[in-house]
């Protein structure tokens, strides 16, 4: 049987009440790595953890030398329940490889070791890690010049110093963000399915079998490839400002969570229709929304794949979506989706699943993790202990709002006092194809706002669906140049602000957005500089 535990153990970003201790079995020196053996604990036998599998028996795991009993921790486990109790009665080494970021933090392992109940054999403890395969070891390498958050998975933005520097961001320097490993797909045998998943029978109400089964090459040969040139943005970009403001959940992004880049590929529309479905109707809601849901071939340690959906009507408003099997003009690369990845332009980029292996049209959202529990703005006072409570006020994020940034100058840049203003950069991006009618700028607290000259992108009003670049010199207020001419050091900050072109505008401060988990940071950008005697 599981042996009870008697401590609050916050383990993974979230609270779970395990008990910790037992009367005859007291626990001490809870503070000792997973990788070192503990002399006042019992050892045990892989077949033995294997014996505790359920909840009746106890749920053990084993991890490096350790065995734990996660029994009634793993039911307030932050993830829920199902995922970490794959690994119930077996070694956490080859689930705990797909998130490699989060379970690597000392903090974790420290909780980690409050569920621990005894040692495993060493020699099977040896053997565990050897045949935990590292499921990122197929990964593609990657541009050294990317910022790198974390490697398994693989997440890294853009480097902010050359963001701005052109409207198509090149490829190899193109924001990545993962949820999983990689797949390896081989483009001659890849095969996208489209099916219908609506309760209410296949489109039209007929009985009709509307699957069908698309390789690469037909893609290509039997639908039209457009070109789309739009962003995607991470719907973390900027989580760094929120945790400034308070501590959120997840990567701890700065401004480069962003690029934009012109897909090429068959547009979804025309995909659809080539399935059957009355795709106007569907883009009017006639007889109800319905939702398009998108899998992809990345899959977690229980096979579940990455999953999302947008809403038909805001999916279809015009042909702006594609399937998207080129980047910027040469095939996709692998970790950008190839062969192909789902493109939903004024979308956060959460909607826009790589390695596309199927499309549903359902009467519901898609029923991922991804779609259901995250990517979503939960109300004012929601904490991870309190999420259930709140879900229903929760609605999945699609269109993003209007958002901006400096990524030129950096944090710390020293200037002489004799400079009246300081030239700066950076992108502004309003989501639902809303272009960027102004970007305001000030040095000043706000007090006096300088306007940027925009270079925006060529595209139909209500389609704009590529960022704006922007340049100003922004004037240098006079008393903190005086005074740093006196050879006091004066930092002063450069606000950003932009308003879209239906005339909505960044909040002024970044706790007017926040939550708990650090999504659509919207609010104004701001970046320190330093004056100095010269």
């Amino acid at each position: 049987a599981s042996t009870a535990r008697a401590e609050t153990v916050a383990w993974g970003g979230g609270a779970a009440g395990a008990q910790e201790g037992s009367a005859d079995a007291p626990r001490k020196n809870v503070s000792a790595p997973s990788s070192q053996v503990r002399a006042d604990l019992p050892t045990y036998s892989a077949a033995e953890v294997a014996q505790h599998s359920s909840p009746e028996a106890g749920q053990w795991v084993s991890y490096q030398q350790g065995v734990y009993d996660f029994t009634q921790f793993a039911q307030q486990h932050p993830g829920g329940p199902e995922k970490i109790l794959l690994a119930a009665g077996g070694a956490l080494e080859p689930f705990w490889a797909l998130y490699a970021a989060p379970h690597a933090k000392a903090a974790t392992m420290a909780q980690l070791e409050k569920l621990r109940i005894g040692n495993l054999r060493q020699d099977e403890a040896a053997r565990a890690a050897a045949e935990a395969d590292d499921p990122y070891a197929a990964d593609p390498p990657r541009h050294p010049a990317l910022v790198v958050h974390s490697s398994k998975p693989f997440n890294a933005e853009s480097p902010r110093s050359v963001l701005a520097d052109a409207a198509a961001t090149p490829t190899p320097l193109f924001f990545v963000r993962h949820h999983m490993p990689v797949p390896e797909v081989d483009e001659g045998e890849y095969e996208l399915e489209v099916r219908d998943g609506r309760a209410a029978g296949k489109a039209g109400g007929s009985d009709e079998d509307r699957t069908i089964k698309l390789s690469l090459e037909r893609l290509r040969a039997d639908f039209p490839k457009v070109e789309v040139a739009a962003t995607l943005q991470c719907t973390g970009n900027r989580r760094s400002s929120s945790n400034e403001h308070a501590p959120t959940k997840g990567i701890n992004w700065g401004v480069g969570a962003i690029s934009n880049a012109v897909w090429g590929g068959a547009r979804l529309r025309d995909v659809l229709e080539a399935a059957g479905y009355d795709v106007e109707a569907m883009a009017r809601a006639e007889g109800g929304e319905v939702h398009v849901r998108f899998e992809g071939l990345d899959t977690d340690a229980a096979g579940d794949p990455y999953g999302s959906s947008v809403p038909a009507s805001r999916l279809l408003r015009d042909g702006s979506p594609v399937l998207a099997y080129e980047m910027n003009g040469e095939p996709l690369p692998r970790d950008h989706g190839a062969p192909v990845r789902m493109v939903v332009p004024g979308v956060t980029g959460a909607r826009s699943v790589k390695w596309l292996g199927a499309i549903e049209v359902a009467d519901e959202e898609s029923t991922s993790f991804w779609q259901r529990q995250d990517y979503k703005i939960y109300p004012p006072g929601t904490t991870f202990a309190n999420k259930k409570d709140k879900e229903e006020h929760a609605i999945p994020i699609q269109d993003t709002p209007v958002q901006s940034a400096i990524t030129t100058p950096t944090p710390g840049t020293r200037l002489g006092a004799r400079a009246e203003s300081v030239p700066c950069v950076g992108y502004a991006f309003s989501g639902g194809g809303r272009g960027i009618l102004r970007v305001d700028l000030s040095a000043d607290g706000g007090e006096t706002w300088t306007q940027a000259v925009l270079q925006r992108p060529e595209m139909l009003e209500g389609r704009t669906y590529a960022w704006t670049l922007w340049h100003a010199d922004v004037p240098l207020p006079v008393e903190a140049r005086a005074r740093a001419a006196e050879g006091q050091e004066e930092k002063v900050e450069v606000l950003v602000r932009a308003i879209d072109d239906e005339h909505n505008m960044q909040p002024k401060d970044t706790g007017d957005v926040w939550n708990m988990r650090g999504l659509l940071t919207t609010s104004w950008h701001g970046v320190d500089i330093v004056l100095v005697e010269e």
